[in-house]
């Protein structure tokens, strides 16, 4: 990964960012089980898990760090916007991963 000033993230930074990305999917996942949530948008659950997630480790990251991890955290987002056509927050947070709940691949 490059910062927008092409100098490149150290790669335990960016080990660490998928390390997060992975668990705020599975935290999302947990709490969008529901039926209640088929009508809720999934963007904004996501950007809750994130943002406790950082906050949770927070003092274990420089201010660097940080914002680093929040750069690749939005390529993530990204990434997950590009196959589902659509921004996150057009998404239902209950059905936006039904290929992993049906087995598709």
């Amino acid at each position: 990964f490059y910062r927008e000033d092409g100098t490149i993230i150290d790669k335990e930074t960016d080990d660490q960012a998928m390390v997060l990305w992975d668990e705020i999917l599975q935290e999302t996942s947990r709490r969008t089980r529901g039926e209640q949530y088929k009508s809720v948008p999934l963007g904004p659950i996501v950007q809750n898990v994130q943002n406790e997630l950082l906050e949770e480790q927070g003092d274990t990251f420089t201010p660097q760090q940080m914002n680093d991890l929040r750069a690749i955290m939005a390529w993530n987002r990204a990434n997950l916007e590009w196959p589902c056509g659509t921004n996150l927050d057009f998404l239902s947070a209950r059905y936006w991963d039904l290929d992993d709940e049906k087995g598709f691949s």
